[in-house]
């Protein structure tokens, strides 16, 4: 996903080829989930507070929910539309320690907007890049 926004930028002009090598070399803070789609209506009326309180990852082998730590809307060019919603999870809890497991094999997200849930699972070992494990 990361890539994909940096060579959007870089395409569009918007971020120069250097800056978008220097931006993808940080190792974010965050897991972060991207909603897009042609059907954004659950988002329309609803707050990024209110998804942030609604949003949710779940390692499959520990149970314990992960609450959103950030919620951020994209929106049309006019501003009335969302377009995208990208969604951010801690990686490391309050005293630090990991919160996903090295040893989880996946992983669940569910995300509640107006009357509508979105749920995705994700298997850990189909997600890989150049470097090893993305997640």
């Amino acid at each position: 996903m990361r890539e994909a926004l940096v060579r959007n930028a870089v395409l569009s002009g918007k971020m120069t080829e250097s800056d978008g090598a220097k931006e993808l070399a940080q190792t974010p803070d965050a897991y972060e989930l991207m909603v897009l789609g042609s059907q954004m209506h659950p988002f329309q009326s609803v707050e990024e507070a209110s998804v942030k309180q609604n949003a949710f990852l779940t390692p499959k082998k520990s149970k314990e929910k992960i609450g959103a730590s950030k919620v951020e809307f994209q929106r049309s060019a006019d501003g009335k539309s969302v377009q995208t919603v990208i969604i951010y999870f801690p990686k490391k809890t309050a005293t630090g320690q990991a919160t996903i497991a090295a040893d989880e094999k996946g992983a669940e997200f569910s995300v509640a907007a107006s009357n509508t849930t979105i749920k995705a699972s994700f298997d850990f070992s189909k997600m890989h890049d150049a470097q090893g494990p993305d997640l």
